[in-house]
């Protein structure tokens, strides 16, 4: 009788000490994931601020453009003023600096945005992999075991002495 109840403590001894590890091994990757999750968080609204900065300034940047060719079409220029040919020349000097102001002001904006679009999806795939790899490991823990406790059990006597939790089983 006294060999079953052995064979039970060693178990349940066993057992306790895996369900402990288990704990410490779901509480350590519950922390790596919200901590992952955080600087998700921080650094999606981050790129979301910045965006909106960036429009911010092509709006601002816009409004200067049209108040600049606003003013450079509100002097008085008369025919007596400027010969033909040199109006025709400054007209086509502020479209060619316009578009080009326009065009490289687009082009960087575009190049930032996709850079900072790019290292946003980095992050995001990282984010559901560590989300996947939490789902698989809550999944796992609820189907059945690979290793029967019963399997590891052996009939002899040990002098290890395990300590599980604040009390302590000699087997």
């Amino acid at each position: 009788m006294e060999s079953g109840e052995n064979v039970c403590d060693n178990a349940k001894c066993e057992f306790l000490t895996k369900f402990v590890e288990l704990e410490k091994v779901l509480t350590q990757q519950t922390k790596d994931f919200n901590d992952v999750k955080l600087e998700l968080s921080n650094r999606t609204a981050k790129f979301e601020a910045y965006f909106e900065k960036l429009e911010k300034t092509k709006v601002v940047l816009e409004r200067q453009l049209a108040l600049d060719v606003q003013k450079s079409l509100s002097k008085p220029v008369t025919t007596q003023s400027l010969p033909k040919n040199e109006k025709d020349q400054l007209l086509k000097r502020i479209a060619y600096l316009e578009s080009k102001l326009a065009s490289q002001d687009i082009r960087s904006c575009q190049k930032e945005y996709h850079e900072l679009r790019t290292s946003y999806n980095a992050l995001k795939v990282k984010f559901d992999s560590l989300n996947r790899q939490k789902w698989n490991i809550n999944v796992s823990k609820s189907s059945k075991p690979k290793e029967s406790v019963l399997e590891k059990v052996h009939t002899g006597e040990s002098s290890k002495r395990l300590s599980t939790k604040g009390f302590s089983i000699t087997t």
